[in-house]
C-alpha cells in the first residue's frame, strides 16, 4: 500500500515551509524545505514490529503507521494541507488569545541561545540558575493538561505522577505555567537521563514504574520558571520581575513566587560565580562545586514572552548564559563503537540547518551517555521504537576554524522534546 501527502507550515520569519511524506513498500520517504526553495529528502526503512503479537506489523504496515503518526504530530504543530490556510502571524506580544480557546498551533517562546555582550555587561541584568532538565507546560482550566515544550499532549502518561499532581493542585483555574523536570540523586548530582527517560515514555504503566525506580535512587522535582496564562488571559507581556518587590502581583515572577514551591531564586550578583580565562567563562565557588550549567539572564523592561501560532517556538524574553558553548544537533547517522562499545551505537554523525540546508558538523562519541543508556537506545533503534533523525544536546569548546565541525564535542543528553527542524546553526 502506498500513501502520500504534502503539508505546509510557517517558519518564525513568516515564510512557508513544506513537508512531503510518502510510503513506498517498507520505506517512509520524507522531503522537506521552504516552499519553492531547495528541498532535502531522507528515506527510512521501516522494520517489522511486534512479531507474534496481536498488533504485529510488517514493514509496509509499520511505514503506514509512522506516516499517520507523523502527519498527526505535524498537524498538531500547526501544519495544514492547504497553504492558503496559513494566515496566522508569527510572534506576538499581545494578550488576545485565551486559555479556554487556545489554537492547537499555539507555542510559547524559549530563551535566546546566544547571550549578547551588552546583556552580560548591563548592571541591571539579573539571573536564575539554569536547571538542566526537561520542559513541561501545565494548564488548568476545564481540565488539567500536561504538555511538552512544543505543546504535545502528555497528559495520559504523566498526569498521575505525584510531583506533577502536587503542582497541578497548587494551580488556579485559568493558569498555564512553564516548568522544568529535574532528577536529583541522593548524592546531590543531577541526571538528565532520568528526567528525560520519564518524560519521553508514552505508556502510563511504564512511566509509573520508572518513577518508582527513580525514587529509590533520588527524587524528581518540578520547578516553575514562568507563567503564561493567569485568569485565562495571556500574561507574557507583563514584566517578569519587580526587583524591589518579588511578590508584586503585576509581574509574572510575583505570581509564581507567591503561589508555588520550587521556583528558582533571583540572583542579582550572578557575576560572582563567573571568572574569565581568555574570554571563556569558568565556574567559581558554589557554581563550580555543584557543577552549575549556567544562568538564565533577564533585563528589566525586556522580559516579555512571545508565542507563535505556527507550532514552532520563537526565542524571546530571556537569554542563556552557559559556561560551555552548547547547541542542539541533528543525529543523521549512527555507528557501533569500538572496544567496550562495540555492541552499542556510540558514534553519532551530527548536523545543523543553515540557510535551509543541512550542514555536516562532524562526529561525536557517547559523551555523558552511560553504557546502560547506549544499550537501551541501541535496542530501541534496532527495533524501530526509536528512529533517526533525532536531536542531541552538545557541549563543545568551539567551532573548528574554516569549518562547521566542532572542537571537543561532548553529548550531554538526547533531546526528546526537540525536532530536527529546530537545530539551527548559530555559530
Amino acid at each position: 500500500m502506498t500513501k502520500k501527502i504534502q503539508i505546509y507550515g510557517l517558519t518564525t520569519s513568516g515564510k512557508i515551509k513544506t513537508i512531503i511524506l510518502e510510503v513506498k513498500g517498507d520505506k517512509l520517504i520524507s522531503t522537506w524545505g521552504q516552499l519553492d526553495g531547495k528541498m532535502q529528502t531522507q528515506p527510512t526503512t521501516c522494520l517489522p514490529t511486534n512479531e507474534g503479537r496481536a498488533n504485529e506489523r510488517n514493514g509496509n504496515e509499520q511505514a503506514i503507521f509512522e506516516f499517520d503518526a507523523t502527519v498527526k504530530k505535524k498537524c498538531e504543530q500547526g501544519y495544514v494541507t492547504d497553504p492558503k490556510l496559513l494566515t496566522a502571524g508569527t510572534s506576538t506580544r499581545n494578550a488576545e488569545v485565551e486559555l479556554n480557546n487556545l489554537p492547537e498551533s499555539f507555542c510559547p517562546s524559549k530563551p535566546i541561545s546566544k547571550c549578547p555582550q551588552k546583556v552580560e555587561d548591563d548592571p541591571n541584568t539579573y539571573a536564575q540558575r539554569k536547571l538542566n532538565g526537561n520542559c513541561l507546560i501545565l494548564s488548568k482550566n476545564g481540565g488539567e493538561i500536561v504538555n511538552s515544550r512544543t505543546m504535545k499532549n502528555l497528559t495520559p502518561y504523566l498526569k498521575d505522577l505525584p510531583f506533577i499532581k502536587a503542582k497541578l493542585s497548587q494551580m488556579k483555574k485559568g493558569q498555564m505555567i512553564n516548568n522544568e523536570v529535574r532528577f536529583i540523586y541522593k548524592n546531590g548530582k543531577e541526571s538528565t537521563a532520568m528526567a528525560g527517560g520519564l518524560v519521553r515514555t508514552q505508556d502510563a504503566v511504564e512511566v509509573m514504574q520508572k518513577y518508582k525506580e527513580g525514587m529509590k535512587l533520588g527524587t524528581f522535582e518540578l520547578w516553575t520558571f514562568d507563567i503564561l496564562f493567569h485568569n485565562n488571559k495571556f500574561v507574557g507581556n507583563l514584566e517578569y520581575l519587580n526587583l524591589k518587590d518579588y511578590n508584586d502581583q503585576n509581574t509574572r515572577y510575583g505570581i509564581i513566587h507567591k503561589q508555588f514551591d520550587f521556583v528558582p531564586e533571583i540572583i542579582t550578583d550572578w557575576k560572582q560565580y563567573v571568572r574569565y580565562e581568555n574570554g571563556t567563562p569558568k565556574q567559581v565557588g558554589i557554581a563550580e562545586k555543584e557543577n552549575w550549567e549556567g544562568f538564565v539572564l533577564r533585563v528589566p523592561g525586556k522580559s516579555a514572552v512571545t508565542y507563535t501560532l505556527n507550532g514552532k517556538a520563537d526565542r524571546a524574553g530571556a537569554y542563556k548564559f552557559k559556561y560551555m558553548k552548547e547547541g542542539d544537533f541533528i543525529v543523521t547517522a549512527i555507528e557501533y563503537g569500538k572496544g567496550k562499545f562495540e555492541e552499542v551505537y556510540a558514534v553519532f554523525s551530527l548536523a545543523q540547518i543553515k540557510d535551509g540546508e543541512q550542514i555536516d558538523c562532524g562526529n561525536a562519541g557517547p559523551g555523558t551517555l552511560t553504557f546502560e543508556e547506549l544499550k537501551e537506545y541501541t535496542t530501541e533503534l534496532n527495533s524501530g521504537k526509536m528512529r533517526l533523525p533525532f536531536v542531541v544536546e552538545i557541549e563543545f569548546r568551539d567551532w573548528q576554524e574554516d569549518s562547521f565541525k566542532l572542537e571537543h564535542p561532548v553529548i550531554q543528553r538526547i533531546r526528546w522534546d526537540k525536532t530536527p527542524e529546530e537545530c539551527i546553526y548559530e555559530g
